[in-house]
């Protein structure tokens, strides 16, 4: 995941991207939850369990990426016409595939930036010479 994003933006920046990941994932279960019925058993618990995977954070692109399948199955299968909701709804799956997960996301947790500690410990033979002095040979 790390590979797929040069960084995971955070601040304000972090935060837009994590509401606008909610807001994609709201908008999907506004669409599939309450018509249930209406949609195919499968298309409807696979938006859904997308959409949940989505507000975690966890593998963003490619999550947001199937979404933005399965709302455009639902679109052409079961729409008779197409609404802005529908359009909307891809156009902003594809979008967030590309911006990606941001900071705070558990990409991040899992893939993100990691502190790492380097000691430099001197030990044996190098300790006990003092800079100054020439090496033996």
């Amino acid at each position: 995941m790390q590979r797929a994003f040069s960084t995971f933006p955070f601040g304000l920046t972090g935060f837009a991207l994590a509401a606008f990941r909610i807001c994609v994932a709201g908008q999907s279960l506004v669409r599939f939850w309450p018509a249930a019925s209406h949609y195919s058993g499968w298309l409807t618990i696979t938006a859904i369990a997308l959409a949940f995977g989505l507000l975690l954070g966890i593998a963003t692109p490619f999550l947001a990426l199937l979404l933005a399948i399965a709302r455009l199955v639902q679109a052409i299968a079961f729409e008779q016409n197409w609404d802005a909701d529908s359009a909307f709804g891809i156009a902003f799956a594809l979008v967030l595939t590309a911006l990606g997960p941001g900071a705070y996301s558990l990409d991040a947790m899992l893939y993100g930036r990691r502190r790492i500690k380097v000691s430099y410990e001197d030990s044996g033979e190098n300790a006990s010479r003092d800079n100054d002095s020439k090496p033996s040979l």
